[in-house]
């Protein structure tokens, strides 16, 4: 799976975020999830700008609720004094598309793409093969610009 991700035609972003952080010095407590999400879709509309696409999130189906919390907020996300607002989602659909794993083949992938960033984060960097052999799809991997970087971390 890391060979074709390697190998593939695509861009990566991901985020990790310390919630012990996030969570001892904002004032506004905001999901894991939701706070994720804001992240990545914010590197998500700089990638459609320079592509000049149009683009959609895709969501692993969770629960209905949770799911529902999540549309439900996606459209606050920078209307907290706790986020700068970098740029307006203005190239990506407002609906997220919420789905199994088995019914969207990119999530399979995001699975295994998510790992390497997971495993490498957990052991500090001891870990990083499985991240190292997909680095190179990043979409702008440690770009000055903290805001336009492809590997997220707060």
């Amino acid at each position: 799976m890391f060979g074709i991700i390697a190998n593939f035609d695509c861009h990566l972003i991901s985020c990790i975020i310390d919630l012990d952080y996030v969570y001892e010095n904002y004032i506004n407590k905001i999901s894991q999830r939701v706070l994720a999400l804001s992240f990545l879709t914010e590197r998500f509309q700089y990638f459609l700008l320079e592509q000049e696409g149009k683009g959609k999130i895709i969501h692993e189906y969770v629960t209905r609720q949770i799911n529902r919390d999540m549309q439900t907020n996606y459209g606050r996300l920078f209307k907290t004094h706790n986020l700068p607002q970098t740029i307006k989602f203005s190239d990506i659909d407002n609906q997220i598309k919420f789905a199994r794993v088995a019914e969207e083949p990119i999530l399979q992938l995001s699975d295994f793409f998510a790992y390497s960033v997971l495993i490498r984060s957990r052991t500090h960097g001891e870990k990083q093969d499985r991240w190292r052999s997909i680095s190179h799809r990043y979409y702008n991997l440690n770009h000055p610009n903290v805001f336009k970087r492809g590997n997220c971390s707060l």
